[in-house]
């Protein structure tokens, strides 16, 4: 069994197009699937095979931590017998790094991370500071996400950008978890 994670299991954008083909894929290899995500506000059309943790949310808190849809997701790896755990766009929905940990602790899945953009070098997830392309982050310096206020010309937004990838990154090493 495999099982696929994403911000959204609404098929509204680019990542979620890519785990809905590779579901396919996989089935086609006598995989069987399970896609597990928010169903987002403004798309209602959604992927094959999916559970859904309800509608999308745009809290604060998520970023960090949320022990109760962490907890859910383990749950369904260890019901589900998974073997491996496909991760797609996990951040900003989901507290990644008590995520990825608790995958690779508490289940013995094979984690691997599909990266869809910039997100691990760049808080704005696509070296664009909103005047040119940047690359000024990509040494760890997230401070410099606020400092040309990358996301939406706003320094509260911004400064939570930044906070994020200090956490997620620098301090609790997010990206060390995944097998691949």
């Amino acid at each position: 069994h495999i099982i696929q994670l994403n911000s959204y299991i609404t098929l509204n954008g680019g990542s979620e197009t890519v785990m809905s083909n590779l579901t396919g894929v996989l089935e086609e290899k006598g995989h069987e699937v399970l896609n597990i995500g928010y169903k987002s506000a403004k798309e209602d059309k959604l992927m094959d095979h999916y559970f859904s943790l309800g509608p999308e949310k745009q809290q604060l808190s998520t970023f960090f931590t949320e022990k109760k849809t962490v907890d859910l997701i383990i749950n369904k790896i260890i019901q589900n017998d998974t073997r491996l755990v496909i991760c797609h766009n996990v951040y900003h929905k989901y507290p990644i790094t008590e995520l990825l940990q608790a995958i690779k602790e508490k289940t013995k899945a094979k984690l691997v991370i599909i990266f869809h953009d910039y997100k691990a070098v760049c808080p704005r997830c696509n070296l664009y500071n909103g005047k040119r392309i940047c690359t000024d982050c990509s040494d760890g310096k997230f401070v410099n996400v606020i400092k040309h206020r990358c996301r939406y010309d706003s320094l509260v937004q911004s400064t939570v950008l930044a906070i994020d990838s200090y956490y997620n990154n620098s301090i609790r090493d997010a990206y060390s978890y995944p097998d691949l």
